[in-house]
């Protein structure tokens, strides 16, 4: 079983790896609610997830844009879709990197909660 870095090292010597890239995302996928949500609980302080519509920020590069076109200049549209992706809300498919690299990531809810979030407890 490989994690992590060792990947990288799995893949130098396999047949079928060259020229490849994976994408190494474990299984389990937490929303950035969950995280904070989680966080906060082993903290023990009142973090809150304060959510935003993607328009606000989409809009926000249309100022200079617009000025931009205003003097003459061929300026692309900002793309919404370039913005909405970054909300990652893509799912990756990992099954080549598992296949490939024998790489097999943490699957466990309670595991990934202590290795991602527990390690940031503050010692007694």
């Amino acid at each position: 079983m490989i994690r992590g870095r060792a990947c990288q090292c799995a893949a130098i010597g396999r047949e079928g790896t060259i020229g490849r890239s994976y994408h190494l995302v474990g299984d389990v996928r937490w929303n950035a609610r969950t995280y904070l949500a989680e966080l906060a609980v082993v903290l023990g302080r009142p973090l809150r997830f304060h959510p935003r519509a993607p328009t606000r920020p989409w809009l926000a590069p249309y100022g200079p844009c617009l000025i931009r076109r205003a003097l003459g200049q061929a300026v692309p549209r900002p793309d919404r879709r370039d913005l909405l992706s970054c909300g990652l809300r893509a799912r990756f498919d990992c099954t080549d990197a598992k296949r490939d690299l024998d790489w097999q990531p943490v699957a466990d809810e309670a595991t990934f909660r202590a290795r991602a979030v527990a390690v940031h407890a503050p010692a007694p």
